[in-house]
Protein backbone atom coordinates (compact mmCIF):
# COMPACT_ATOMS: atom_id res chain seq x y z
CA UNK A 1 0.00 0.00 0.00
CA UNK A 2 1.11 3.73 -0.82
CA UNK A 3 2.14 5.73 2.32
CA UNK A 4 -1.12 8.22 1.13
CA UNK A 5 -3.43 5.27 2.08
CA UNK A 6 -5.70 6.32 4.68
CA UNK A 7 -4.34 9.66 4.73
CA UNK A 8 -6.12 13.32 3.23
CA UNK A 9 -3.54 12.93 0.36
CA UNK A 10 -5.76 9.77 -0.51
CA UNK A 11 -8.21 11.61 -2.08
CA UNK A 12 -6.83 14.37 -4.17
CA UNK A 13 -4.88 14.03 -7.23
CA UNK A 14 -1.66 16.37 -6.40
CA UNK A 15 1.96 14.65 -6.14
CA UNK A 16 3.19 14.42 -2.91
CA UNK A 17 5.94 17.11 -3.09
CA UNK A 18 3.34 19.53 -4.85
CA UNK A 19 1.36 19.07 -2.15
CA UNK A 20 3.63 19.81 0.47
CA UNK A 21 4.79 22.90 -1.31
CA UNK A 22 1.57 24.06 -1.75
CA UNK A 23 0.92 23.85 2.14
CA UNK A 24 4.31 25.55 2.86
CA UNK A 25 3.38 28.49 0.31
CA UNK A 26 -0.05 28.91 1.96
CA UNK A 27 1.38 29.53 5.43
CA UNK A 28 4.20 31.81 4.21
CA UNK A 29 2.44 33.34 1.75
CA UNK A 30 -0.65 36.24 2.53
CA UNK A 31 -3.49 36.36 0.27
CA UNK A 32 -3.76 37.48 -2.93
CA UNK A 33 -1.52 34.59 -3.70
CA UNK A 34 -3.27 32.65 -6.25
CA UNK A 35 -1.20 33.90 -9.34
CA UNK A 36 1.85 33.29 -7.50
CA UNK A 37 0.46 29.39 -6.98
CA UNK A 38 -0.58 29.37 -10.26
CA UNK A 39 3.10 30.22 -11.55
CA UNK A 40 5.18 28.91 -8.63
CA UNK A 41 3.77 24.88 -9.01
CA UNK A 42 2.14 25.16 -12.43
CA UNK A 43 -1.25 24.42 -11.23
CA UNK A 44 -4.38 25.78 -13.21
CA UNK A 45 -6.70 28.74 -11.36
CA UNK A 46 -9.51 25.90 -10.29
CA UNK A 47 -7.02 23.27 -8.83
CA UNK A 48 -5.39 26.17 -6.51
CA UNK A 49 -8.79 27.82 -5.47
CA UNK A 50 -9.90 24.18 -4.80
CA UNK A 51 -6.88 23.47 -2.90
CA UNK A 52 -6.65 26.87 -1.06
CA UNK A 53 -10.20 25.98 0.35
CA UNK A 54 -8.91 22.88 1.82
CA UNK A 55 -6.04 23.79 3.25
CA UNK A 56 -8.29 26.26 5.07
CA UNK A 57 -10.27 23.80 6.24
CA UNK A 58 -7.36 21.81 7.93
CA UNK A 59 -4.62 23.97 8.79
CA UNK A 60 -4.70 25.73 12.02
CA UNK A 61 -3.57 29.41 11.81
CA UNK A 62 -3.13 30.99 14.72
CA UNK A 63 -3.70 35.05 14.38
CA UNK A 64 -2.37 37.29 16.96
CA UNK A 65 -1.96 36.62 20.43
CA UNK A 66 -5.39 33.48 20.26
CA UNK A 67 -2.96 30.88 20.70
CA UNK A 68 -2.72 28.16 23.47
CA UNK A 69 0.05 28.19 25.73
CA UNK A 70 1.19 24.87 24.79
CA UNK A 71 3.17 22.71 28.24
CA UNK A 72 2.77 22.77 31.47
CA UNK A 73 4.62 21.01 34.23
CA UNK A 74 5.63 16.99 33.48
CA UNK A 75 4.28 18.07 29.82
CA UNK A 76 6.13 17.16 26.77
CA UNK A 77 6.48 19.41 23.67
CA UNK A 78 7.60 18.66 20.42
CA UNK A 79 9.38 21.66 18.39
CA UNK A 80 10.16 20.96 14.14
CA UNK A 81 11.29 23.00 11.85
CA UNK A 82 11.09 23.81 8.32
CA UNK A 83 12.83 26.20 5.64
CA UNK A 84 10.85 26.41 2.60
CA UNK A 85 12.15 27.63 -0.54
CA UNK A 86 12.57 27.37 -3.96
CA UNK A 87 15.63 25.38 -5.38
CA UNK A 88 15.80 23.61 -8.65
CA UNK A 89 19.14 22.07 -9.81
CA UNK A 90 21.66 24.51 -7.99
CA UNK A 91 22.83 21.66 -5.56
CA UNK A 92 24.98 23.43 -2.75
CA UNK A 93 23.52 26.96 -2.93
CA UNK A 94 22.50 29.40 -0.36
CA UNK A 95 18.89 29.26 0.63
CA UNK A 96 17.08 32.22 1.21
CA UNK A 97 13.88 30.58 2.38
CA UNK A 98 11.24 31.42 4.91
CA UNK A 99 11.39 29.01 7.89
CA UNK A 100 8.46 27.39 9.65
CA UNK A 101 8.21 26.51 13.27
CA UNK A 102 5.69 24.85 14.97
CA UNK A 103 5.27 23.15 18.43
CA UNK A 104 3.01 19.83 19.60
CA UNK A 105 2.10 18.99 22.75
CA UNK A 106 1.87 14.96 23.25
CA UNK A 107 -0.96 14.76 25.31
CA UNK A 108 -4.02 16.52 24.14
CA UNK A 109 -2.78 16.78 20.37
CA UNK A 110 -2.73 20.96 20.59
CA UNK A 111 -0.68 22.50 17.77
CA UNK A 112 1.22 26.09 17.67
CA UNK A 113 2.61 27.08 14.25
CA UNK A 114 4.73 30.32 13.36
CA UNK A 115 6.85 31.89 10.17
CA UNK A 116 9.75 33.71 12.06
CA UNK A 117 13.60 34.83 11.75
CA UNK A 118 15.49 32.33 12.93
CA UNK A 119 16.57 34.90 15.61
CA UNK A 120 12.93 34.97 17.35
CA UNK A 121 13.24 31.01 18.16
CA UNK A 122 13.80 31.43 22.07
CA UNK A 123 11.30 34.13 22.10
CA UNK A 124 8.67 32.13 20.09
CA UNK A 125 9.58 29.15 22.26
CA UNK A 126 8.86 30.83 25.81
CA UNK A 127 5.92 32.32 24.62
CA UNK A 128 4.36 29.62 23.70
CA UNK A 129 5.56 26.96 26.45
CA UNK A 130 4.99 27.58 30.30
Amino acid sequence: KSSKYLSWFSRYHLGLQKACHFKGYFLIFPSPRQIFLQNELNMNAHSVVDWTNFCRKIIIIPVGKDHNILGGHGKIIEIDEAKIDKRKYNRGHILHGQWVFGGYERDNGRVQQKKLLTKRLVIIIYDWSI
